[in-house]
């Protein structure tokens, strides 16, 4: 049998035989955020961008 016989198989067995539940993350789904707010910033409230002037100043030479 050659490899790609071999890599066809092998694919349709794993379609065939489902594995078993993903495994489950090993960390808490919050724990980013922890991590975050620990580090001062808030998720919840975003700091507003800096105002941007309207008009480019003129070079003065």
């Amino acid at each position: 049998m050659g490899k790609q016989a071999k890599l066809k198989q092998q694919r349709r067995e794993a379609k065939a035989k489902p594995s078993s539940e993903s495994p489950k993350p090993k960390y808490d789904s919050t724990q980013f955020v922890k991590q975050l707010e620990r580090q001062g910033y808030q998720l919840k409230k975003g700091k507003p961008s800096p105002e941007l002037p309207d008009s480019k100043p003129k070079p003065s030479l």
